[in-house]
């Protein structure tokens, strides 16, 4: 956001706020907007309100481009949607969903109720968007921050956590339903951002721009490794579109050991660790070694100072 305001923009963060600390308080009306659990369930005016002031009542030389990070609390714990959506999901058998060993049968109703109350509120983002004309020429960027809550999802490296949907929409400029398999990242979004907004010279290790694969598909070179670590316990996680690996790092320095592959081909729930038996270890040593020697290579380079 820091970036685009230098460019002139009019910038807007509602909902959650996911950049730690801060440095000083938001004292006026405009900076607090409402309270964060209340956007999106509540109340939208702060989204509307900010593109009044900035994009639509001004004179159209004095409008300017704009930013806004919608994070709506939704779909959270303990999801609890009003009635009209969580009874669209009355009567259904969610019974061949997992069962979570600590927390018991998945709330699905609450939870698809749940979803149903963001789309509408996203449907009412975009129309307001069209109803002001401005829809044509604003890229969406819609994300979630982990997998949902069934069993081993949150702050685990399981496809089921941090494999999320990061979805591009601008009319003309990206074809609508399009699908692409590359290895991307969340830290990809802020140079395509760039791209778009046609502002240069920036620079953000690691990430790549994913403006081509979302308008052409992608011809160009893409990663072929990407990279976890659980910020709260003591593993990377390296992947290719086949392959993850499960390292433990907290035997220190020069200690890192692969605990567990998968391959997420044969094997997209990991059920099976490739490397659990000697004969297994044996079978996909080479493998093994060439992700081991990735993860611990980008832990040491990319990181900060490793654990000791």
């Amino acid at each position: 956001m820091q970036r685009l305001t230098e460019d002139g923009y009019a910038t807007l963060h509602t909902g959650k706020w996911w950049e730690g600390s801060i440095d000083k308080l938001f004292t006026d009306q405009e900076a607090r907007g409402a309270s964060w659990q209340s956007i999106g369930r509540e109340t939208m005016d702060p989204l509307w309100n900010f593109m009044h002031k900035y994009a639509i009542d001004p004179t159209p030389d004095s409008r300017r481009p704009f930013f806004i990070w919608f994070a709506p609390l939704m779909p959270h714990l303990n999801f609890t949607p009003p009635h009209v959506y969580r009874d669209m999901y009355k009567g259904i058998d969610f019974s061949q969903l997992e069962k979570d060993e600590i927390r018991g049968q998945f709330n699905a109703q609450g939870y698809f109720g749940m979803m149903t109350w963001l789309d509408t509120r996203i449907g009412e983002l975009v129309k307001f968007l069209e109803d002001n004309h401005l829809r044509e020429n604003t890229l969406l960027v819609y994300l979630s921050d982990n997998g949902f809550g069934l069993d081993s999802s949150k702050l685990h490296f399981t496809e089921n956590g941090m494999r999320t949907p990061i979805i591009l929409n601008y009319p003309g400029k990206i074809p609508p339903s399009g699908k692409n398999t590359a290895l991307t990242h969340e830290i990809d979004i802020y140079p395509t951002i760039m791209d778009y907004t046609g502002i240069s010279g920036v620079q953000f290790p690691d990430a790549l721009d994913m403006r081509q694969l979302a308008e052409s598909g992608g011809t160009a070179p893409w990663r072929k490794y990407i990279f976890g670590n659980w910020y709260n316990g003591g593993q990377v996680s390296v992947r290719t579109k086949q392959y993850k690996l499960y390292v433990d790092k907290m035997g220190g320095v020069n200690k890192f050991k692969a605990v567990k592959l998968f391959d997420l081909v044969a094997d997209p729930y990991e059920n099976k660790n490739l490397i659990f038996t000697p004969q297994g270890k044996k079978q996909y040593a080479s493998t093994t070694e060439e992700l081991l020697t990735q993860a611990t290579a980008w832990w040491f380079n990319r990181t900060n100072p490793p654990l000791q």
